[in-house]
This record gives structure tokens, sequence and C-alpha cells, in this order.
């Protein structure tokens, strides 16, 4: 692909709600316009949270709306069968808008979620002269930020207006200017080309395979037929690439700086919607009570919703409902009904396609709070997940020898886009419900890995705190009880273990374990836990992934390490001993 142009594509006025065609050539639409060539054509003055006390101290202010959730597939040449085949299977995923586009050299298709542009922002959405068509999945967060660089005027308030207009400008590098969570799918009309994209973190998944009848792509696994899926990839996160065989992997045009509460207050007030009810979900720990802190700083605390899941011996909803009263949110708690849980596990394995305990078990909490919040007139929920993997929260990072730390933390990074991040997306979207993580944003993922390991494990008076320099910040803003809270993993603190551990012991006693193991010895099956997950599992996909687990880890299916589950901090332990130092040595 050649350079990019010295000057950006001068777009015409367009019609701003983009007009699907089932024919081989795209209705023509734009989403964009230069300031000037259309004057007052601009966002509506009301259509603006007003100034608050952050905003008025030099934080910006909440966006006008940010996001599509959605599920998307793409086929190249154009398959008609698989595109409607996807949508139909990915239908959770967007239940506003259900649409596709026959380009003639291939299709593209959307199940939208809609979070912003709700009048206007139908996708896919093409640029001014027709060349360029889009559909995506995720939220560009500062789509305004490059709105007002390059002067133009948005028509329909989506955030993947931007897109067209920075392809045409930068070619493949155009995604290095996008912060945010996003998979996308582009047509190149003019080249012919299909091209994606995924987020450094792979906050939104993506996945393709090669066939003889060409290439798909699609947000899910289960969008893909069942004798395709043993070739079925993940796309890795952080990547471009295109059907002419070029592809790049994302490399940001700058890293805002400042110190870290700066970024996170700018990440939270960058994700907060502005047209559909949203809310925080809420632990009652320093991560998820540090951003709904942030929350209330922009839009007041009575038009905060919190949500909290757990059982009714769950120290969760105790601390929880005190974080929640000091703040003064709308607090919603939902109390676990023993007697559902099995019927609750068998959707999330559903969902997320996977028998990975942690991801099953966690996903629990995740899917029945996406399912309130829904019932509630929720469509988004803001997380503190990511916090632990940047800042250094977990308990086994203590036992790391300091030069070996950093890398230990960057592969627990690079792992998100298959663990936590994958249940969010998939457990939450299950209801037509989005999660933003505003730990996860560029700057401030920059700004913890280059943190001393000294602020991020730091010992006072003889104990190692973790994620040291975050509760610092935290202390700023909530009580020292709340900031100082000790980190209980998900399925713990909201009381889920036990109950699925009661559960699990009864329907898998250890000779029926055993049997699984001796039928299936490729899995890493070995207790009640991972048996009960991955018999569910087994029962909904049988080899259709295929029946040799290396290669599934390999495709970026699930992740490598799981010696984690076999015995107390194996999974690190492996890490260790495979990560190169970093040099860093200035802690113990």
């Amino acid at each position: 692909m050649g350079p990019p142009p010295e000057e950006p594509p001068r777009l015409s006025v367009g019609n701003p709600v983009v007009a699907l065609s089932t024919t081989s050539r795209p209705v023509p639409c734009c989403s964009l316009q230069e300031a000037g060539a259309h004057r007052g054509v601009s966002v509506p003055a009301d259509n603006r949270a007003a100034p608050t006390r952050s905003a008025m101290r030099g934080h910006p202010e909440p966006r006008r709306g940010v996001g599509e959730m959605c599920g998307i597939a793409a086929s190249y040449p154009v398959d008609d069968a698989f595109i409607t085949a996807a949508l139909r299977a990915q239908a959770a995923r967007g239940p506003d808008q259900t649409a596709s586009v026959d380009l003639g050299f291939c299709a593209l298709g959307v199940n939208r979620l809609a979070i912003s542009g709700l009048d206007g922002g139908h996708q896919p959405l093409g640029s001014a002269d027709g060349s360029v068509v889009v559909v995506f999945n995720g939220a560009i967060y500062n789509a305004d930020r490059l709105i007002e660089r390059y002067g133009l005027t948005p028509r329909s308030g989506n955030d993947g207006e931007i897109i067209h207009f920075l392809y045409q400008r930068y070619g493949l590098s155009f995604a290095d200017h996008l912060e945010g969570m996003f998979a996308i799918c582009l047509a190149d009309l003019r080249r012919r080309e299909l091209v994606v994209a995924v987020d450094q973190v792979g906050i939104k998944p993506l996945y393709w395979c090669d066939t003889s009848r060409g290439r798909y792509v699609a947000s899910t696994l289960a969008a893909f037929p069942p004798e395709l899926r043993r070739q079925v990839r993940r796309v890795p996160p952080g990547t471009v690439w295109s059907t002419s065989g070029e592809g790049r992997r994302i490399v940001h045009e700058h890293t805002l700086q400042g110190a870290l509460g700066d970024l996170l207050t700018a990440s939270v007030a960058e994700q907060l919607p502005h047209e559909v009810r949203w809310g925080c979900m809420l632990s009652g720990g320093v991560d998820s009570s540090l951003i709904a802190r942030i929350a209330t700083e922009f839009v007041g605390a009575g038009a905060v919703e919190t949500f909290t899941c757990g059982t009714g011996s769950s120290t969760d909803l105790t601390a929880a409902r005190q974080v929640a009263e000091m703040l003064g949110t709308k607090h919603h708690e939902i109390i676990v009904d023993p007697d559902e849980l099995p019927e609750i596990v068998d959707r999330v394995v559903e969902a997320t396609g996977s028998f990975e305990r942690w991801t099953v078990m966690a996903g629990v909490g995740t899917y029945l709070t996406a399912r309130a919040a829904r019932q509630e007139g929720t469509k988004v929920l803001l997380s503190g997940e990511g916090a632990d993997e940047l800042f250094g929260g977990y308990d086994e990072f203590q036992e790391v020898p300091t030069p070996y730390l950093d890398s230990m933390l960057l592969q627990y990074q690079a792992d998100l886009g298959v663990s936590e991040c994958l249940r969010l997306d998939r457990c939450t979207m299950a209801h037509g419900v989005e999660v933003r993580v505003p730990f996860l944003c560029t700057p401030v993922m920059r700004h913890a890995r280059e943190l001393p390991v000294a602020d991020k494990i730091r010992t006072v008076n003889g104990v190692p705190v973790r994620k040291w320099a975050l509760r610092e910040f935290a202390r700023t803003l909530l009580p020292a009880h709340v900031a100082d809270r000790r980190k209980e993993e998900f399925t713990n603190g909201s009381g889920l273990t036990a109950e699925l551990r009661r559960i699990a012991e009864a329907m898998f006693p250890p000779t029926r374990v055993a049997d699984i193991v001796a039928a299936h010895p490729s899995f890493p099956v070995d207790d009640p836990f991972s048996a009960w997950f991955f018999t569910r599992w087994w029962e909904a996909n049988g080899n259709s992934l295929g029946d040799n687990w290396q290669s599934m880890v390999d495709r970026g299916l699930f992740r490598q390490q799981w010696s984690i589950y076999h015995q107390p901090n194996g999974r690190d332990f492996a890490l260790y001993r495979s990560a190169p130092a970093s040099g860093k040595g200035n802690a113990e």
C-alpha cells in the first residue's frame, strides 16, 4: 500500500444514515464532513453533558456518546450463507439492528447494540465516495479529539465514522491513531481488499479462518459452521492485516503523559456514555470502587448506578453496599439462587465457548450481573478489570523474584484477550450489555508498564503491599479501608466458589472425573470443576474445534498455561521459568 496522502481526502455531504444495499455496490454514504463544507451541521448543543466540577478543573468532559457493541462478520469473497448464519448465531450481541451488505468481492454483516448515534448511527458505515465500507465492534474513545484535530463535523454520532476517514488518509496505519477497544472489518472497494484490525489488548474478539471457498471473519466461534471450527484462529491483539497479504502491528502515534490519577480520570471520562443508561460493576474492592468514585465526579453520585452480585454469605455484598452508601449511588444487589447455578454454568460455557476454570466460575457472576443490568434497562457497565494485571494485584506476584516480575505482568496482560476480557465480553453481550474497562486504555497501560517494580509491590512495615501506586492514588478519593481492602478472587468474594464446589463435587465424584480424564487425555481435566465445565463444553462442541488441546492454544482460542489449576502458583512458576529478566530489579 502506498504512502499516506499529504492532505486528508475531501469529504462531501452525504446521507448521515448509512443506506444498505444487497447489490454489488453500496449506496454511497457519509458520516463525516470537513468543517466548513456545510456550516451549521454539528452535534446539537444539548447533546453534551454540562461541565461538572472535574471538567472545570481541567479533566475532560464525558463524551457525547461512545461505542458500538456489536457482532460483526465478513466473507471474502461473498458468501451470503455464511453471513446470514453468522449474524443469526451472534444475534444476542446486537439486538438493535441486523444488517449486511454485498460489495461484490466481499460481504459485511453486523448485529448492532446501539450505544451512540442512536437515531442515525446505523452500520455498515461508508465513506462519501463509496470506496470504503466499515463494520466495527467496540468504542473509539478519542473520536471527538480526532474529529476536532482534522476539522471534521460529525453527522451521526457513531464513533466508527472516523475509521474510514483515517483509513483513506493513512492506509493500514489507520489503527495507530485509534484509542479504544475495537474489532474492525473494512472493505476497500478500490483495491478490492478486506482489512481487519483488533485493539492492542484484544478486548473485542475477532476470529478468522481460510478455506477453499475463501476467508471468513466473525466476532465469535459460534458464528462459524462446525465443519470449519478446527481451522478457526483468533486475530492476534494489536494487529492489522489485509487480504492482499499486508499486515502490521499497531503502534500508537503518541501517549498522553501525566500522573496515574489524571490518566485514569481521563479514561473514565472518555468512556462514560451519554445517550444510554449505564452503571458500574462494584465489588467493594479498590479497583471497582475507584472507577465508581471517579464517575461520580462527572455526573453526580445520584446519577451513578452500581451492581453487585453474590450469595447470602458474600463479603462483596457487604463491602459494595458500604461503598455505594458512601458514594450515594443507586445500588442494585443480585442475590444468587444456588438452584439456578447448573443452568447458569451451561449458559456461561455456551457464551464463552470455554471450559477454562476461572473463566467459567467468574463468568457466572458476570453473566448474572449483566442479566440484572439489562432487566433494569442498563446498556453499559464500567468495570475495574485489568488493574491486577497492570499493577501487580495477585498474591502470586509477590513470590516472583523481582527481575522477572515485569515479564510476568506482561504475560498476564497478553493473556487478557483470552481470559478476563473474553469472559467480560461474552457474558455481558449475551444480554446485550457492553462492558468498558478504563484501566485498559493505552495511556494507563503505558504508565503502568513504565512504573518501577517498587511502585507496584512495596514492602510497608514488613508487609508486601500489592498495587501500591494504585492504592496510594485511591487514598485521595476513598476511605483507607476501601483503598487497602485485600484482594479477593471474584468467585471467593461473591461467595460463588463454595456453591459451585458443592454442586461440582456432587455431580462429579472422583470415579467420574477419572473416567473423563481417561477418555480425553489431551485436555486439562483433573478435578470436579474442570470435569463439570469440560463435559458441558464437549457436549456443545464435540470435536468440532479439534481433539488436540495444544492446537487450540496455538490458534489463540485458549491461553497457554494451565498448570495454575493443578497446583498453587504452578502457572506462575512456569511463567517465571520462561520469562527473561527485565533488569529492573529495584525491589524485593
